[in-house]
């Protein structure tokens, strides 16, 4: 410290102001240095941030598709469960219908039995009736022979 005193003690007026000088254009110099070299970070930090900005705004931009689509998915869960919901409804009518026509169908089984053995009885009747109804001719023409015959006998 006491060499800078001796140093500027030395010094005369324009030696002074040469230096004030020399110090005044290093610090300018060392300013517009660090001005150029800060404003070269800033530019590049401004485009990293504009860069960063465009980034973050495409994946917003993915964000809100995925979203959407995501959205348009549940829609379809939804919609399908509804329809699984439909369809299981639909299958269990479908199955009480067809229990349902399988006991009419076991019915009308049992009524065409019925009526096969009605129709099967009646043949057998009809069948005897018409054994009957020939016996009866049979008779009745042997009678009217008869009857010619007793006529003309006697005529």
């Amino acid at each position: 410290m006491e060499f800078l005193k001796t140093l500027f003690a030395s010094f005369d007026q324009a030696e002074s102001l040469i230096f004030m000088a020399f110090v005044l254009i290093a610090f300018l110099i060392g300013f517009v240095l660090s001005w150029l070299v800060w404003t070269r970070q800033a530019r590049k930090w401004r485009l990293e941030a504009q860069q960063s900005k465009a980034e973050l705004k495409a994946l917003q931009a993915e964000y809100q598709s995925f979203k959407d689509q995501f959205s348009l998915r549940e829609a379809d869960i939804q919609h399908a469960q509804v329809e699984a919901e439909e369809s299981k409804r639909r299958m269990m009518g479908a199955q009480e219908d067809r229990s349902r026509i399988a006991a009419e169908l076991e019915e009308a089984h049992a009524e065409l039995a019925r009526l096969q053995s009605s129709v099967a009885a009646q043949q057998v009747t009809i069948e005897d009736l018409n054994d009957q109804i020939l016996g009866l001719r049979t008779k009745n023409e042997t009678l009217v022979r008869r009857v010619h015959g007793d006529n003309r006998s006697s005529g």
